[in-house]
């Protein structure tokens, strides 16, 4: 279901964006979306440092959210560590270069949680997270900011 998506959906919901493509709701033009997008999957790897922002009691709860039908809602605020990411974050200027970047950098998510099974590395809001997991995140965020430039409907 996940694996769809990113190898065959990505690259066509991302076809119609444009620089001057409007955002529905948030700060990011087009371009820092999909550098934002870019540095998400880059959490997945576990080579920072994180600092949760909820207390464990609530990473099973949070892991649900992850699993269920219910969207990321418009206005939710980005972890901190993406700051860090996204500065370090190297992608070509030009927005169709960039969105062939993405597609490459989400197949090469979906070989790392292949090769990895059993990855269990942190995400700031939802705790620990393992391959599964990771999956439905991605998605789901992926989803979220697509809304946000109406390449997906609400």
């Amino acid at each position: 279901m996940h694996e769809s998506f990113f190898s065959h959906d990505l690259a066509d919901l991302l076809k119609p964006l444009r620089s001057s493509t409007p955002r529905t709701f948030g700060q990011m033009t087009a371009e820092e979306m999909l550098e934002h997008l870019m540095s998400s999957l880059e959490l997945t790897y576990g080579k920072l440092d994180i600092e949760f922002q909820i207390p464990e009691d609530k990473f099973d709860k949070a892991r649900a959210f992850l699993h269920s039908e219910r969207q990321i809602r418009p206005g939710a605020q980005k972890p901190v560590e993406y700051n860090t990411i996204e500065e370090e974050v190297h992608s070509p200027s030009d927005l169709d270069a960039k969105k062939i970047e993405l597609v490459n950098r989400a197949q090469e998510f979906l070989l790392f949680i292949e090769e990895h099974p059993a990855i269990k590395t942190a995400h700031p809001y939802f705790g620990w997270l393992q391959a599964e997991d990771w999956k439905a995140f991605q998605r789901k965020h992926f989803e979220h900011h697509f809304r946000q430039f109406g390449l997906l409907d609400k």
